[in-house]
C-alpha cells in the first residue's frame, strides 16, 4: 500500500473546534473548589467528616508553582481561583475539583530526607493523598452523586498508576493525567499501514509493556471513559515566524536525551542522514532551539523516560512543524474535540527503520494540510471552507455553522496562557461528567451476593493451599457463630481444626480444637482467621499480630472492622458476585461482610482474583507480578 494513499485522509477536514457561545455559557458557574483540611484530626478515626481537618493526614503542602511540568495541579487551582464566572455556590455546584498537591509533596520530602523516587511517592501518598480523599469521600458534595460529579488532575507521569493505593478513591472520579489510554491510536486508527514492517523488532517491549502492564513497580494503566489527557504548558508562544510554510530546508528535526529505546534507535538511524537534524545536542538558548524548529518541515515527538505525552509536541506545534509521533501507547489531549489525523503524522515504533522513506514520501501539498491546521487555520469564506463545513457535521455534538470555530489554529488551542485551551478542556470534562451522573441515575443498584459464592471461592483457595503446600489450616474463629463450623465441610485427609476465639481483648485463649490424625496433619499450620460478629476490633489486629494469618474471612456482620486499615495494612478484600470480585472497603458502599482477604504480595491473590475471568491477562497484565513489591495494584485495577 503506497504511503502517498494511506496520508490522504489528511485532505479530507479541515479543523473546526466546536466551541461557541452557548456552550461557553453553559460552562459558568457550575464547578467548585471543594477547599481541603489545613491540619490532621486528633484521636482516632470516628468515621466522620469534619471540614477543617483530616484523620490520619500527617504531612500537609500549600501548592506552588515550581516549573511546567510539574506545577499541573497548581494550574488548575489558580485557573478556577482566577476565573470565579465558572465557580459557583459549593451546593449548587455541578462538577467539583478536588484541589490536591500531591506532586508539590513528593518533591519536598524527595528533597527534605533523601529519600528515592518510589519512597518518596508512597509516603506522600499514604500520609498526604489517602487520608484527603477519604476526607473528600465524607464530605456532604461527595454523597450527592457518590463521586461521579468529582474530578482532580495529577502532575506525576503516569498519574493513576502513580498512586496505586489511592485507586479505590479515585475509582468513580474523572482524572486529568499525562497519559491516556494504551490503545488509543489503534482503537481509533491513526497509526500508518505496517505491513511491511512486521518483521522488524521494534521498541514495544523496552519502551511500553514496563509502563502499560503490571509489574513489581506498578499496576496495569487504566484510563477510564471519564478521564482526561492533559496537555504540558509549552514556554514559547506562536510567533509570525510560525505561520511560514516554506524556507525550511530540513526535512524533520530531533534534539533529546537518549532515555528511551526510540530516541536511542532514531538517533543511532538518522544522526547522519542527509537532511536530517536529530543529535542529542540541546540548545544553547532559546533562539537556538526554536530556530532549528523553524527550519525543519516535520519534528519528531517520541517518548522519553515515561511517556509520549511530552513538551516537545507543543513546542513543535507552535512553531510549525508538523508532529510526526513514533509512539506505541500515545493518546493526545482533547481528543475528541479534535481532528487529531489531520494535525500530526501518527506512526508505530516498528517504523522507525524506514522513517527516512516515509517522510520522503510525503508530498508537499499533504504538508500543508497538517501545516494549516497547526499553525494558521482557514477562515470562513475561504477557498474550500464549505466543503470542510459539511465534512465537519460528522463531530458527534451535531454542530451547525454558527456552532464552528474556524481560522483557529492547534498552537493556538494549547496556548495555555490564552482562554482557549481551558474553556475546551473543562468542557470536555463536564460533558463526560454530566454524562456519568446520567448513567449511575439509570442504573439499579447491584444485588448483595450470596453466602454460598464466598464458602465455594474459600474451598477453592484453602484446597490450593493443601494440594500444593500441604498445610492444613486452623480456622481461628473470632467472636464467630459455632453453627457454622460445617460450613467448609471435610479438607483433604483431615478436617479442618476449629478454634473458637472469644471476641474482646485480654480474655485467654480456649484450650481444646478438634482432633486431627497425626499422619496428615502438618508441623506448621496455614493459620485462617474467621472475623465475626462479635469479633472486637482490637482483637483482630491482636490475632493478626499474634498468628501471621494467611486469609481473613469475614462474616455478615463484620462492618465494625476498618477495612480501609486493613488495606493500608497491606490486606485487600473482595467480596464475590456473579460478575466477579469487587472491592469490600470504603469508597465502596459494600462496607461490609462477606468477604475474604489476603496480603497484597501474596502470589494466590492473583490467582483468586481470576476465577470465573477467561481473559485475565489482558484485564490485569501482561503477566502477573512476582515481586512482593506489588504496590497495592488490584486495588488500582478493579472496574
Amino acid at each position: 500500500m503506497p504511503w502517498r494513499w494511506i496520508l490522504a485522509p489528511a485532505l479530507v477536514r479541515g479543523f473546526f473546534v466546536p466551541l461557541d457561545a452557548p456552550s461557553i455559557q453553559a460552562l459558568l458557574h457550575r464547578f467548585t473548589l471543594l477547599e481541603l483540611p489545613t491540619a490532621s484530626c486528633p484521636g482516632e478515626d470516628d468515621g466522620s467528616w469534619h471540614p477543617h481537618c483530616a484523620f490520619g493526614l500527617a504531612d500537609i503542602v500549600e501548592c506552588e508553582y515550581t516549573g511546567y511540568q510539574y506545577s499541573m495541579e497548581w494550574y488548575f487551582i489558580e485557573m478556577l481561583r482566577d476565573n470565579l464566572q465558572y465557580l459557583a455556590d459549593p451546593e449548587e455546584a455541578e462538577f467539583v475539583y478536588f484541589p490536591h498537591c500531591v506532586s508539590q509533596l513528593y518533591f519536598a520530602l524527595k528533597d527534605t530526607h533523601n529519600l528515592t523516587h518510589w519512597q518518596a511517592i508512597e509516603r506522600a501518598e499514604l500520609q498526604y493523598l489517602v487520608p484527603m480523599l477519604r476526607w473528600a469521600h465524607r464530605s456532604p458534595l461527595h454523597a450527592k452523586f457518590g463521586g461521579r460529579n468529582f474530578w482532580t488532575v495529577f502532575s506525576m507521569d503516569l498519574g493513576r498508576q502513580d498512586f496505586p493505593r489511592s485507586g479505590a478513591w479515585l475509582q468513580r472520579w474523572s482524572v486529568g493525567s499525562l497519559t491516556g489510554s494504551p490503545t488509543w491510536m489503534a482503537d481509533n486508527r491513526m497509526l500508518l499501514n505496517t505491513s511491511q514492517m512486521n518483521d522488524v523488532v521494534d521498541c514495544w517491549e523496552l519502551d511500553t509493556a514496563p509502563v502499560v502492564f503490571a509489574n513489581e513497580m506498578f499496576p496495569a494503566r487504566t484510563f477510564r471513559a471519564q478521564d482526561t489527557v492533559i496537555s504540558i504548558p509549552s514556554r514559547f508562544s506562536p510567533h509570525p515566524r510560525s505561520r511560514r510554510f516554506g524556507g525550511r530546508p530540513v526535512l524533520a528535526f530531533f534534539a533529546g536525551s537518549p532515555n528511551s529505546c526510540a530516541r536511542e534507535r532514531i538517533l543511532a538511524l538518522l544522526s547522519n542522514e542527509p537532511g536530517f537534524d536529530v543529535s542529542t545536542s540541546f540548545a544553547t538558548g532559546n533562539e537556538e532551539y526554536r530556530e532549528r524548529m523553524w527550519r525543519a518541515r516535520f519534528c519528531f515527538v517520541l517518548r522519553g523516560s515515561s511517556h509520549t505525552n511530552n513538551v516537545r509536541l507543543y513546542d513543535v506545534m507552535a512553531h510549525g512543524c508538523v508532529p510526526v509521533i513514533v509512539s506505541d501507547d500515545f493518546q493526545p489531549p482533547l481528543d475528541r474535540l479534535l481532528p487529531w489525523k489531520e494535525l500530526a503524522i501518527f506512526l508505530p515504533t516498528s517504523s522507525i527503520p524506514r522513517l527516512a522513506h516515509i517522510l520522503r514520501q510525503v508530498t508537499e501539498k499533504q504538508r500543508w494540510h497538517y501545516f494549516r491546521n497547526i499553525a494558521i487555520g482557514r477562515p470562513e469564506g475561504a477557498k474550500g471552507y464549505p466543503e470542510d463545513f459539511e465534512a465537519a457535521k460528522a463531530f458527534p455534538t451535531h454542530l451547525d455553522r454558527e456552532s464552528l470555530w474556524s481560522g483557529l489554529s492547534a498552537s493556538r488551542v494549547f496556548e495555555w496562557h490564552d482562554s482557549i485551551f481551558w474553556i475546551l478542556f473543562y468542557a470536555d470534562v463536564a460533558a463526560k461528567l454530566r454524562a456519568r451522573v446520567k448513567a449511575a441515575a439509570d442504573t439499579p443498584l447491584p444485588a448483595r451476593p450470596q453466602q454460598g459464592l464466598l464458602l465455594a471461592a474459600l474451598r477453592w483457595l484453602l484446597d490450593l493451599h493443601f494440594r500444593r503446600d500441604r498445610r492444613m489450616p486452623v480456622v481461628l474463629d473470632c467472636g464467630g457463630d459455632v453453627q457454622q463450623q460445617d460450613a467448609l465441610g471435610g479438607m483433604g485427609c483431615c478436617g479442618l481444626r476449629w478454634l473458637h476465639i472469644r471476641g474482646l481483648p485480654g480474655l485467654p485463649e480456649p484450650e481444646a480444637m478438634e482432633s486431627c490424625r497425626p499422619a496428615c496433619c502438618p508441623q506448621s499450620p496455614e493459620v485462617l482467621l474467621k472475623v465475626g460478629r462479635r469479633c472486637h476490633p482490637h482483637r483482630v489486629w491482636e490475632l493478626v499480630e499474634k498468628y501471621s494469618p494467611r486469609v481473613l474471612w469475614l462474616s455478615d456482620a463484620a462492618g465494625r472492622l476498618s477495612l480501609s486499615q486493613l488495606a493500608l495494612a497491606g490486606w485487600l478484600c473482595f467480596r464475590p458476585t456473579k460478575k466477579g470480585w469487587e472491592p469490600l472497603f470504603a469508597p465502596y458502599e459494600a462496607r461490609e461482610g462477606p468477604g475474604l482477604c489476603l496480603n497484597e504480595a501474596d502470589p494466590d491473590l492473583d490467582l483468586m482474583l481470576h476465577l470465573d475471568h477467561i481473559s485475565a491477562p489482558s484485564r490485569w497484565g501482561l503477566e502477573f507480578a512476582k515481586s512482593p513489591n506489588s504496590r497495592g495494584r488490584f486495588l488500582y485495577n478493579l472496574s
